[in-house]
């Protein structure tokens, strides 16, 4: 009896200590929504600082105004969310001074335990001369502090590196800050194909105390084509960080002739991963016999398609992912927000998730 009792409670609790999210609310903001004098949008990354202030970079890389971070304050009470834009900052070059239009492609921010922030750019393989990703720290102010090692595996030439648009989108640190994470958005020039209709290998780069520490394979899922005629890709465009180990990913795939977007998130599980920062080429990875990250799906978002509130109910570019705030019930919260690419038929979405399984 006392046996069966220990396997009730067992169970109970393996049930309990399942990660899962669930749909909570959402809001929008206009496109034409304008902060201190330049338009709110291109929101790409997104994450918390302290109590209810945040920040989220914009991928403008000059166009609407210069490169910039957003402070925002996102309360809850009764479930019930709210953004209120409070401020923007401008990111300056190591010389102190303005990016040049086109300089940076910012898309990835996290907290760091002293209190600056670190920011991914995506680089850009089709100038000449090429020009990599960066990682970079900044102060709160938008002072350079420096930049941050990469694996030159990302560095773009002819025949390795970075694809154009498809890099460094994520950022994520632990939330005592000792460990960062990023991911290339698809796979490398030599590690796969572009992720259309088969799914394909992406690296997870795992940082300690500021150097690159290890590198992980993350196999992203292919394009979800519906029909013969259906075009675009998957990616992964932001990443939360649970633990040393642990952390979700979010994959977006946009099928252009259906104006639709698939998002997903996936809790993964470094554990049991092998460290590839000696491999050169994630190409047959069956026959290197490499032992990749386990991946479980724990939120779809399909069924929200459609009946979202406010005038748009799509689904829209979701490209940012952090830990939002904790419920009165104890319960953790996660906030996406969409890119609206500064364009009239788009909005900055923002989605709110209940977290469970999770302390």
């Amino acid at each position: 009896m006392k046996f069966l009792s220990f396997l009730v409670f067992f169970l109970s609790f393996s049930t309990l200590a399942q990660l899962k999210l669930e749909y909570i609310s959402d809001l929008s903001i206009s496109s034409d929504n304008k902060l201190h004098g330049v338009l709110l949008g291109g929101l790409s990354g997104i994450t918390k600082l302290h109590n209810d202030v945040y920040v989220a970079v914009s991928d403008d890389r000059g166009k609407h105004g210069v490169p910039r971070y957003y402070v925002l304050q996102i309360t809850e009470s009764d479930n019930k969310f709210t953004v209120v834009p409070k401020n923007w900052i401008e990111l300056k070059n190591e010389n102190g001074k303005s990016f040049a239009d086109g300089d940076v492609d910012f898309e990835g921010i996290a907290k760091l335990a002293n209190e600056n922030i670190l920011i991914s750019s995506e680089g850009d393989p089709r100038k000449d001369p090429k020009v990599g990703p960066s990682i970079t720290e900044y102060t709160l102010s938008g002072k350079f502090v420096k930049n941050w090692p990469i694996s030159p595996k990302l560095l773009p030439t002819d025949k390795s590196g970075i694809r154009y648009n498809l890099s460094l989108e994520s950022l994520a640190a632990t939330e005592d800050g000792q460990y960062l994470f990023t991911v290339s958005e698809e796979p490398l020039l030599q590690d796969g194909s572009e992720l259309t209709h088969i799914s394909g290998p992406v690296r997870i780069f795992r940082y300690k105390n500021g150097e690159l520490e290890n590198e992980f394979v993350y196999m992203a899922s292919a394009f979800p084509r519906k029909g013969k005629k259906d075009k675009g890709n998957n990616g992964v465009v932001d990443i939360l960080a649970l633990s040393s180990n642990k952390i979700l990913v979010l994959e977006r795939a946009y099928i252009e002739n259906l104006n639709q977007n698939v998002i997903k998130i996936f809790e993964v599980d470094l554990t049991e991963a092998q460290d590839v920062s000696k491999v050169d080429s994630l190409k047959n990875l069956k026959k290197k016999k490499i032992k990749i990250a386990k991946k479980k799906l724990v939120f779809d978002m399909a069924p929200l398609e459609g009946k979202l509130t406010g005038e748009m109910k799509r689904l829209d570019n979701i490209e940012g992912l952090t830990f939002g705030p904790t419920l009165a019930t104890g319960e953790r919260t996660v906030v996406l927000v969409s890119d609206n690419n500064f364009s009239k038929n788009q909005r900055t979405l923002f989605v709110f998730l209940k977290l469970t399984g999770h302390q």
